[in-house]
């Protein structure tokens, strides 16, 4: 099963909100690479594939408190570029990713 993802630029724009927290590739403005802070939401590997290990993960250890936790952290991101006007870099560190 391959996992889905969606592109999600950050810092995230008013009256956004992440329904997937387990697909997020985060795009920053200015950043040339994503960071795939979805795969947080996964309790384990699926390390049986040699190709894309990196990126494979057992769906079926998907936590939902892992979830709520990383939308919390995104939020906390989104609040600090609006408020603090950061540049994307320190909401990046903010977020975790």
């Amino acid at each position: 099963m391959n996992r889905l993802y969606e592109e999600v630029h950050m810092p995230f724009t008013e009256g956004t909100t992440l329904l997937h927290p387990e697909r997020a590739l985060l795009k920053w403005e200015d950043i040339r690479n994503r960071s795939d802070i979805g795969q947080i939401c996964y309790l384990t590997r699926n390390t049986s594939s040699t190709r894309h290990t990196r990126h494979t993960f057992d769906h079926t250890s998907f936590s939902s408190e892992r979830a709520l936790e990383l939308t919390e952290r995104l939020n906390r991101a989104k609040g600090n570029a609006k408020d603090l006007q950061a540049q994307p870099r320190t909401c990046r560190s903010v977020a975790g990713a």
